[in-house]
């Protein structure tokens, strides 16, 4: 086997990856999606930093933050929550909550300052958050953790208002979604895992018999190269440009989505799936070695858990050392 031959198995195996992540990741987003996983971590980080009652009250029919939830469940019929909220909206629905709980002439004002907050002497903000009597809608851990973010607030501003106030609680938990979109990655990489093995069985995507087949088939692996190069070209400049923006990514590989499904172009079967005699069927398991298709499934499943931008990257780098190699003439001498 020489090299040319080797890197043609080596791209069409990663353009397998890449549509093989195409499609796993979006059965695992409708998953999530449908489990609302995103919605329950957030409500749970909230709940943490604020406390059971103050994230009820928070999410009830008639807050600010309700607004923000479109989404119904449509097994239960309710939903956790917004997966996601503007931390400025949180912030306000924070302080509409403890102006609820404040008298008429004790409720938060605009033109309020943060003032002091010393044992003998309380004034604006903080006084008035000191007077919070009623803990049956908010709990006192949120009034002292408003207490903390008035501290950090008064380190920035010489004399802050209610709207530095605010911006600091928006900062606050612009930080606490950050955290917990970092969890929900990393919990993410291992469900993908287990998700894309478990995918990877169903639909028969064996890396070793992929391989295999690869070899054995120039016509095929030819083919996707082939389609490989015109999904590289027609996505490249996307990624390029959205590179550290997970919004951008996250638009990109929609797009690449569109570009990978013209599968049809490569003109051969893939080595992909099950036949005709169902899954898991005893015979084609024989064909694929037997418990090498298991390991091979695992494989799969660990190039799934990469995720489609990682190997799109890859595969955009194999293609240009592709491109850019000069054959070796026969007649070249030493």
């Amino acid at each position: 086997m020489n090299l040319g031959t080797l890197l043609e198995i080596i791209v069409a195996l990663i353009f397998i990856y890449l549509a093989s992540s195409l499609i796993i990741s979006e059965l695992q987003e409708q998953l999530a999606a449908l489990l609302e996983f995103r919605a329950k971590n957030l409500k749970q980080a909230l709940e943490i930093f604020l406390g059971k009652k103050t994230i009820k009250s928070l999410y009830n029919n008639d807050s600010l933050l309700s607004s923000f939830n479109q989404y119904t469940n449509p097994i239960t019929g309710n939903s956790a929550g917004p997966s996601y909220v503007e931390p400025k909206v949180l912030a306000e629905s924070l302080i509409s909550l403890v102006n609820s709980q404040l008298s008429d002439n004790e409720k938060l004002l605009k033109a309020d300052f943060l003032g002091k907050n010393l044992v003998e002497e309380k004034t604006g903000i903080f006084k008035k958050l000191a007077s919070i009597s009623d803990f049956s809608k908010i709990d006192e851990l949120a009034i002292d953790r408003l207490i903390e973010i008035g501290y950090s607030t008064k380190l920035k501003h010489d004399n802050p208002t209610l709207e530095n106030f605010v911006d600091e609680i928006a900062n606050t938990f612009t930080q606490i979604m950050e955290r917990t979109s970092g969890v929900y990655k990393r919990n993410a990489k291992g469900v993908s895992f287990a998700f894309g093995f478990l995918a990877a069985a169903l639909l028969n995507i064996d890396s070793f018999y992929v391989i295999e087949q690869l070899s054995k088939n120039p016509n095929l692996r030819q083919g996707i190269n082939q389609l490989a190069t015109e999904v590289v070209k027609t996505n490249e400049s996307c990624f390029k440009d959205a590179k550290g923006d997970p919004n951008k990514v996250a638009e990109c590989t929609e797009k690449l989505q569109a570009s990978v499904k013209d599968l049809e172009k490569i003109n051969q079967p893939l080595p992909l799936g099950w036949n005709e005699k169902g899954w898991f069927n005893g015979e084609q398991i024989k064909e694929q070695n037997g418990w090498q298709a298991i390991f091979g499934w695992l494989m799969t499943g660990v190039a799934v858990a990469m995720g489609a931008p990682f190997w799109f990257d890859v595969l955009g780098k194999l293609i240009n050392v592709r491109n850019t190699g000069k054959p070796i003439s026969p007649n070249t001498k030493k």
